[in-house]
């Protein structure tokens, strides 16, 4: 095991019960191997990580990392990690998000997800209404041929009641044009 020369990774947790207040936090609650995990989304975390307690309740499946990773936080202190749950399949309303957490010795959050999963799954984080846009590809089949269309008012009420809207012209690429 060799211990990793670049710059310390960074993680950052607080308290489960100040996020809301706090205007610097982002929380969610993903699903991880049929469990409910809060979740920090973490921008200054280097890495992304999992609970060690949530790691023993669990089983879940564990390797060594190939370096030696010393993490610190903002106060500071540091802590070497050597273990990964590889290929995590977190997932978000029916959604999957594989990812790589490192172990770390922390209880307030059972996830911190940092910069290696919001770059990983192109994720926009909006700091000022606390959440993150993904991106996600969806397989769906013909439904007979016909598109999904909602009527115009319909939309118009939706954007009334404050649900965003977008409008997206779309041509497939595969189709050739007929003279």
């Amino acid at each position: 095991m060799r211990l990793e020369a670049r710059a310390p990774a960074r993680a950052y947790a607080i308290r489960a019960r100040e996020e809301a207040s706090s205007p610097e936090v982002i929380t969610g609650t993903f699903t991880l191997f049929d469990t409910d995990v809060i979740t920090l989304i973490d921008p200054s975390s280097t890495r992304s990580y999992v609970c060690m307690n949530l790691v023993s309740s669990k089983t879940l499946p564990v390797e060594s990392t190939e370096f030696v990773i010393r993490v610190s936080n903002p106060l500071g202190q540091c802590v070497l990690v050597d273990k990964v749950c590889k290929n995590c399949p977190l997932m978000f309303r029916d959604i999957c998000f594989p990812t790589d957490l490192m172990l770390l010795p922390f209880d307030e959050f059972d996830i911190i997800l940092g910069m290696d999963w919001l770059t990983l799954h192109s994720a926009i984080v909006n700091c000022k209404r606390k959440n993150i846009d993904l991106k996600i590809q969806i397989e769906y089949s013909d439904l007979n041929g016909l598109p999904v269309v909602i009527s115009s008012m319909k939309t118009l009420n939706y954007v009334k009641k404050g649900c965003e809207a977008y409008l997206a012209y779309v041509i497939d690429t595969k189709v050739t044009e007929k003279n």
